[in-house]
């Protein structure tokens, strides 16, 4: 009630205050619109939002996908699956090896018919983090990869009923100019000229380092329908000067940020600014949702292992409880993306880069349609000192009907609140509307009638990870996603079980290192909570032997991951936490963290083509791992444990089985 008045109170003596004036050109001929959106992948970022009930899932989708009802979004990247770690975990690909093809693997084919059942006009964008290792005898920019990248699009259209709009190359990885003027011929002869190439998806020095070339080359001019550069806005790289094709923030949003209210206005500043410093005429922003666990990277502001808001829209990390919640970036989208359209008739008006800063720091951007009856104007007053009162002459707009400007508003306590109308006065050619800017605010002055989301809370009460946990991995169907599971290296599903194949066992399919992105870890799939302690894990494993393999063959066992280090481009990929590894000759070691090994024996090699049961338990410092019926090994911590953690399983490359998981308290 008193920030009301107060703010009331501010209003009423900033309406006696004289406006500054911004005269505002509209166009037809202004740089294109095209759209605000949202990337899944880069990887594994919606991975849990895949377990949740359906009926809550398409709560979440509707917030983040449905016109006028929350985030509105108008493009969406996915992740073309590699089997690669792309930093929240591995996306299974749907060519594991050259002769394989499945094209109902993952997650993000569903996501993308529901982001286009609810917006039939959203423009879709697929992008590879990493490939498959038998792509080019491990190397990317080969025929292979073309070949590769046609038969996802294949996939999209015969299978699923998608056709994609835009291709990426390979994300933040140097560009190959050759590769793609070749797979601009390859997608024409295959039936896909209307999907257009982005390049090159890089970032820092590499983020506009293409267009110098494209001016060069007129093939690669002719084949590069859009330039997307990663985080232009935060790293300040702008490309200065005019270039003939569209210039996209491809992946954007300050990594420094979660998506609470800070995170919140900078995205807000963000979306104004790409255009008013960088041309800049579509932003995607990393990522859709925060559908991982939370000792993941980007979680919380200082990336440590503790839950957070996560660096997302909003957020969705407890499919067994149903608990999700609504946050401010939604809102933020929502005042750009609920009032105009991607379909080709919404332009920028032109700016000048002071003109479209207010004396006291706000920004805005004018769109309207090409017939000039339509108009919506963005403003962000994030980091204004003081209030100030602004008048818009707006020449050339013509009202398709009479009245005024709908006038919507986000403050921290109104989130996207429809406050009334602003008059429209004046006539043509100079129509001028006048408006109250307070600090803190987005404030969206529109001709669109429309408007509307849900409100900002949480949905359904929060609960931990179930415990004690047990899924004997037996019931589910061919190469479905096991619950909970989330693969960190590899590509693991449900597959008929090589001892009775009327059950499943949860199987790693992946038998070569794929081609990375950042390092790889050998195949590892988390599950539980950042909070267990003394626990108990069991397994039973079968080693196949049917296919062969020149990888070492071992299975491990993880708790107390309270760490993770996938997202590193350089150097080892293994969780932090305690491990026991098995391997098949007969070796069992026991490790702490990365390097260092607590105890470490030679038993008998172990069988192949039947199941051995593992026990794996770490109660206060002390670590015990059981292999087979008989065989029992102890270790100790003795330099301070490590307090807490997440479970896995994982293995080498090569076909594994694993059945009769669980996760139980442990014993002195």
């Amino acid at each position: 009630v008193m920030y009301a008045i107060v703010l009331l109170l501010v209003l009423a003596f900033a309406g006696t205050a004289p406006a500054e004036n911004r005269d505002v050109t509209l166009t037809p001929k202004g740089l294109e619109y095209q759209g605000i959106g949202a990337l899944s992948g880069g990887g594994g970022t919606s991975r849990l939002l895949w377990d949740y009930d359906r009926a809550v899932a398409s709560e979440i989708l509707d917030v983040l996908f449905k016109p006028n009802s929350g985030a509105s979004l108008q493009i969406f990247k996915v992740e073309i699956g590699g089997d690669a770690q792309s930093t929240e975990a591995t996306e299974a690909s749907h060519m594991h090896t050259r002769e394989d093809l499945n094209y109902e693997r993952g997650y993000e084919w569903w996501l993308m018919k529901e982001a286009k059942a609810r917006n039939p006009n959203i423009k879709l964008y697929g992008l590879s983090w990493g490939a498959p290792g038998w792509i080019g005898n491990h190397t990317y920019y080969s025929e292979d990869c073309i070949f590769y990248h046609i038969t996802w699009l294949d996939g999209a259209r015969a299978v699923h009923g998608l056709e994609i709009d835009y291709l990426g190359i390979w994300n933040e990885k140097k560009w190959n100019s050759t590769w793609i003027k070749q797979l601009r011929k390859a997608l024409d002869e295959a039936g896909f000229p209307n999907t257009k190439i982005v390049a090159a998806d890089d970032y820092g020095k590499l983020a506009w380092a293409i267009i110098p070339e494209m001016e060069k080359d007129k093939e690669l001019y002719d084949a590069v329908a859009v330039v997307g550069a990663h985080y232009p806005y935060h790293g300040k790289l702008f490309h200065k000067g005019k270039f003939g094709r569209p210039l996209w923030a491809s992946e954007c949003w300050d990594l420094q940020v979660v998506g609470d209210w800070n995170g919140g206005w900078e995205l807000a500043r963000m979306l104004n600014r790409n255009y008013l410093e960088g041309n800049m005429t579509a932003a995607i922003i990393w990522n859709l949702i925060f559908s991982w666990y939370p000792i993941l990277p980007f979680s919380n502001h200082d990336n440590n292992t503790t839950t957070g808001h996560g660096h997302s829209l909003m957020y969705a990390g407890e499919p067994w409880s149903g608990n999700y919640t609504v946050q401010p970036p939604i809102y933020v989208m929502a005042h750009t993306s609920q009032f105009t359209d991607n379909n080709g008739d919404w332009v920028y008006a032109p700016y000048d880069s002071t003109r479209n800063k207010l004396k006291n720091g706000a920004t805005f951007v004018v769109l309207s349609t090409k017939s000039l009856e339509d108009v919506t104007i963005v403003i962000e007053s994030t980091q204004s000192k003081k209030t100030e009162r602004v008048t818009f002459k707006l020449k050339n707009f013509k009202p398709a009907a009479p009245g005024g400007l709908a006038f919507w508003r986000t403050t921290e306590m109104e989130p996207f609140k429809h406050v009334g109308s602003i008059p429209i006065e004046g006539s043509y050619p100079d129509h001028t509307v006048t408006v109250t800017v307070a600090p803190g605010q987005l404030i969206t002055l529109t001709s669109r009638a429309n408007g509307g989301g849900p409100k900002m809370e949480m949905r359904r009460d929060s609960r931990p990870f179930p415990f004690p946990y047990y899924d004997d991995l037996k019931t589910y169907k061919k190469g479905a996603i096991v619950k909970y599971f989330a693969d960190q290296g590899g590509s693991w599903q449900a597959d008929p079980s090589p001892t009775n194949p009327s059950e499943s066992a949860f199987h790693q399919v992946v038998l070569e290192p794929p081609i990375p992105w950042s390092s790889n870890p050998t195949p590892v799939t988390y599950i539980g909570d950042y909070r267990w302690t003394d626990v108990q894990l069991s397994a039973s494993v079968y080693f196949d032997s049917s296919i062969k393999t020149s990888y070492p063959q071992f299975a491990s066992f993880y708790l107390r991951i309270h760490q993770n280090t996938n997202f590193n481009h350089v150097g080892p990929a293994r969780p932090y936490g305690y491990y026991a590894v098995a391997h098949l000759n007969g070796t069992v070691v026991i490790h702490k963290d990365q390097n260092t090994i607590l105890y470490r024996t030679e038993l008998k090699p172990l069988p192949t083509d039947t199941w051995i049961d593992f026990v794996f338990a770490v109660h206060g410092d002390t670590l015990q791992f059981q292999v087979g019926k008989h065989t029992n090994v102890q270790a100790a911590d003795p330099n301070g444990t490590i307090p807490s953690g997440m479970a896995a399983i994982g293995c080498g490359w090569h076909s594994t089985y694993f059945q009769d998981f669980s996760a139980v308290v442990s014993s002195p």
